[in-house]
């Protein structure tokens, strides 16, 4: 019976396609800056060590993240490093 149950939820659930109109640059370039490295371990030169301000920074965004949520926003999270190496624009098809 619970088998049913979680197979019909899953064909349910994998119908359709998202469309998330939102891009989030997730900051974690930014975060590893703020500690004084960079997101390989190379030392970032003239950056201080300021945990505490980088710690508040992750929760300001964890906070975003959630008050987006709440609202109802879909979104997708998008790496700053990645994008910066490898992204490029391309023109969205509005309606």
């Amino acid at each position: 019976m619970t088998e049913d149950y979680f197979a019909r939820l899953g064909a349910v659930l994998t119908e359709g396609s998202p469309v998330r109109d939102v891009l989030v640059l997730h900051p974690s370039s930014t975060a590893w800056s703020m500690v004084g490295t960079g997101p390989y371990g190379f030392p970032a030169r003239g950056k201080d060590r300021d945990v505490s301000a980088t710690n508040s920074y992750g929760h300001e965004f964890n906070a975003f993240l959630g008050r987006s949520l709440r609202a109802h926003y879909d979104f997708d999270l998008g790496d700053e490093t990645i994008m910066a190496e490898t992204g490029k624009s391309a023109a969205a098809s509005w309606p």
